[in-house]
């Protein structure tokens, strides 16, 4: 038992303390001795990134100050600075830009198993609220409304639903992202999402595509089937990594 006054706390509460604290906190790397690569393959050395249980095709880059973790991504992927990756299965050829969360849920959706891939800026106030959604300009993702991301979604307004207390309306409960059959397909349809908001181009969902937001895809999330998919990660990682 140490003496409370030789204990240090390090408070992991944010995306951004998150970040800093797996990838350039150096003082807590040292004492818990962390990795840029854990249980990983194809991880470049001294990138200035963390990886962990993840396959990375020998082609991928990522970004410094980046986290990935329990994903798996395709040749020419790429992910940028500042960014998290977790639980997502990338397509070949597929970038996330800098200073993103992205994050893969298998969930229970009208009794079929289906995925969803959620993503904010590192910095967004997923707790801000409003108090109607007619007063969704006052919150903003990827640093632009929510209002203007649905313009150039090709979506109105009124198309918008939040899920939870009608009364207070915030990113956690905007049904923003698209529910898909498979894992990849998930990744890629929010990713087109994503680059039409920060770019200002415009981008229209295939038709009778389904949105949840976060607060939903946690709740009916499919635990069996996302640990199946770390389980495969483990034994394709098992099978790459030498002298195993």
């Amino acid at each position: 038992m140490y003496p409370l006054e030789q204990l240090q706390v390090y408070h992991i509460g944010t995306t951004s303390e998150y970040l800093f604290h797996l990838t350039e906190d150096v003082m807590l790397r040292t004492e818990l001795g962390l990795l840029s690569s854990a249980f990983s393959v194809d991880v470049k050395e001294n990138s200035g990134c963390c990886v962990m249980h993840s396959v990375l095709d020998p082609s991928v880059s990522v970004g410094a100050g980046s986290v990935v973790e329990y994903s798996r991504l395709g040749a020419g992927a790429s992910v940028g600075v500042g960014s998290i990756v977790s639980s997502c299965w990338i397509p070949a050829g597929l970038s996330v830009p800098d200073s993103v969360f992205m994050h893969s849920l298998c969930v229970n959706h009208k009794q079929k198993t289906r995925f969803v891939t959620v993503v904010f800026g590192i910095n967004d106030d997923l707790k801000r609220s409003v108090g109607a959604p007619a007063f969704m300009e006052d919150l903003n993702l990827f640093g632009v409304s929510v209002a203007e991301s649905l313009f150039r979604w090709g979506l109105e307004n009124e198309a918008l639903r939040f899920s939870g207390d009608a009364s207070n309306c915030s990113l956690w409960g905007a049904c923003l992202f698209p529910v898909c059959s498979d894992q990849q397909s998930s990744f890629s349809l929010t990713v087109e999402m994503l680059q039409a908001a920060l770019s200002g181009s415009t981008f229209t969902l295939p038709r009778d595509t389904q949105l949840m937001s976060m607060q939903e895809a946690l709740q009916c999330k499919d635990l069996q089937q996302m640990l199946e998919f770390r389980t495969g990660l483990y034994e394709d990682l098992k099978q790459r990594k030498p002298n195993n």
